[in-house]
């Protein structure tokens, strides 16, 4: 089993990805026949947002999926590339620039360190915050992706992946040099969709207030629901700088 990280922004689909990569090596190396839930999906990666070398070395013991996710991007630190680095393989991960603006923003809310910040009764057209928030923390991703992609030896697009999810196979052979078996590929699947995830983490959150929602909604184009022309316009303007190294399209 190879040792692998993924690097990636925040709200780019890393939680999806975890859920697949451990249904599936539990299916076939733990011979467990049940999904993951949330809080078993802790302690199965041992993954976080920061490095944490002592995790990545209790993997290997415990003969878990040697994965760990890290989230800053490649030029943060010389800690960080050296990190990135040591593994074996890396793989990268983004998304469309408009769902993944969405995505953070609603995660943001969510969280109670903020939500006293904006006034969530107003429309989302209307909301100043909501545009202030996209722009400004649209440089900060187009940046993580120009100092990281090329960096990867395997690149996921996020759409790409909604739409057909046989480059997961590919992901699976980046772990295993071995034959990959059907049943618990489609079994893996359907048990990291966002709708089983999303009931999943429903009943977690009962009787919860500050649990964070991690799969709020992962459909491709939600933007369109939710930002104005202007706004679209803007963030395609600003990500057109990219268009040579990423595979996007208005969707």
């Amino acid at each position: 089993m190879n040792n692998v990280v993924m690097f990636a922004h925040p709200k780019t689909g890393q939680h999806w990805i975890l859920f697949f990569l451990a249904n599936y090596h539990r299916i076939i190396y733990q011979n467990i026949n049940k999904p993951i839930q949330w809080e078993s999906l802790l302690e199965f990666g041992k993954f976080g947002g920061k490095i944490n070398i002592l995790a990545q070395n209790q993997m290997y013991k415990e003969g878990l999926l040697h994965l760990l996710r890290v989230e800053y991007p490649y030029s943060y630190s010389l800690e960080v590339k050296r990190f990135v680095d040591s593994f074996d393989k890396k793989v990268y991960l983004y998304r469309n620039p408009f769902d993944t603006m969405i995505s953070m923003y609603y995660y943001f809310i969510a969280n109670p360190l903020y939500i006293k910040q904006i006034n969530k009764t107003k429309n989302f057209e209307d909301n100043q915050y909501f545009e202030d928030f996209c722009k400004s923390h649209l440089m900060g991703y187009m940046s993580h992706i120009e100092v990281s992609i090329d960096k990867a030896d395997l690149v996921l697009y996020y759409d790409s992946l909604k739409k057909d999810p046989s480059d997961f196979k590919k992901l699976l052979q980046f772990f295993y040099d071995e034959k990959i078996y059907d049943q618990a590929f489609q079994k893996a699947l359907k048990w990291s969709s966002f709708e089983y995830v999303n009931e999943m983490e429903k009943k977690l959150k009962q009787g919860q207030e500050n649990v964070v929602f991690h799969a709020r909604d992962g459909r491709v184009g939600q933007y369109k629901e939710l930002m104005s022309l202007d706004l679209i316009n803007y963030i395609q303007d600003k990500w057109d700088i990219l268009k040579e190294r990423v595979e996007f399209a208005l969707v």
